[in-house]
Parts: structure tokens; C-alpha cells; sequence
């Protein structure tokens, strides 16, 4: 049975999603103006970011080896934020080994399928390949990739907000189920 609820308010602001929409525009646009630069500086404030807070957690827990473990995981953090240029190009470095060995277990498993087959996991052994031997174009070429894709998320979602900010309120009618 569906019940229908009117509501007469929004629950967030539609300049709250225009904003957010310009800032990963904004974002987009970084990463295909100065790709490697902008790639290693995001990348490694994520990742020092997240293995700070990973650190924290675990000192909140307060047994002595879940302690010790967090002020290890927040010294790393603050050598990948202090390093961003090596905390990058490790992480891409793993990236394609760990394509290279995806790569070879397709490679096997379209050996057995037929030719067609084998062509994605040559892709990848390619890829990794050359994410090992040359980080930095990897991460200049995945940097735009994502800057595309931010682009156009940000644009998508800005044109979002407008047309939330057009939508009568008290005609909006939601229904739960």
C-alpha cells in the first residue's frame, strides 16, 4: 500500500548541491589542466588522510597493540603527506603489479576460452607493465581520465540543483511504500 506524504520543505538547500557541483567541477578541471601535479597532490592528501584517521581509530581503541599499531599507521600518514610524489608513485607502482598478475590469470583463463579472450588480460599485463616502468604517465593518464569524469559530474550535478531550485515545494509529493 502506497501512502502519500507532502512535504513542505526541502531537506537541503539546492545552492548546496550547486556548490558541491562547481567544487568537483573545479576538481575535474584540475586534474586535465595539471595532471600529475594535481593527481599526486589529491592522491596523497586522500591516502594521509585516510591512514591518519585508520590510526586514530585504533589508538581509540586503547588495547596496547591497538595502540602501537595506530601510531604506526599515523606516522605512515604523515609520511605519505609529507612524500607525495613517492606515496604516489608506490601506490601506482602496487597498481600494476597487481595488473600484471590480474592480467596473467585472464590471460590464462582466455587461453582456455579462445583467442577473443585473451585480449583483456594482454590489456592489463600491458598496463601494468607500464604503470611499473613509468608511474608518473600512468597517473597523468588516469588523472585525466578522472578529471573527465569529475567534469561532467560536477556540470550534471550543478544543472541538478537549478532545476531543484525551480521545483515547487508544496507541490512535491513523495510516496513510501
Amino acid at each position: 500500500m502506497n501512502q502519500r506524504v507532502t512535504v513542505s520543505q526541502r531537506r537541503v538547500p539546492w545552492w548546496i548541491g550547486l556548490i558541491t557541483g562547481v567544487l568537483v567541477a573545479l576538481c575535474g578541471l584540475a586534474l586535465l589542466i595539471w595532471p600529475a601535479f594535481a593527481a599526486v597532490s589529491l592522491l596523497a592528501a586522500f591516502i594521509g588522510a585516510a591512514l591518519i584517521v585508520s590510526g586514530v581509530a585504533a589508538c581509540v581503541r586503547a588495547t596496547p597493540l591497538s595502540v602501537a599499531w595506530g601510531i604506526i599507521v599515523i606516522l605512515f600518514g604523515i609520511v605519505a603527506l609529507a612524500f607525495p610524489d613517492f606515496t604516489a608513485n608506490v601506490l601506482v607502482s602496487f597498481g600494476g603489479v597487481f595488473l600484471v598478475l590480474i592480467g596473467i590469470g585472464l590471460t590464462a583463463v582466455g587461453a582456455r576460452l579462445g583467442a577473443g579472450f585473451v585480449i583483456p588480460g594482454v590489456l592489463l599485463i600491458v598496463g601494468g607493465v607500464v604503470a611499473f616502468i613509468w608511474p608518473t604517465v600512468a597517473l597523468a593518464f588516469i588523472a585525466c581520465v578522472c578529471g573527465v569524469a569529475l567534469l561532467v559530474a560536477g556540470v550534471l550535478a550543478s544543472v541538478r540543483a537549478v532545476r531543484l531550485r525551480k521545483t515547487r515545494v508544496d507541490r512535491t509529493t513523495i510516496i513510501v511504500e
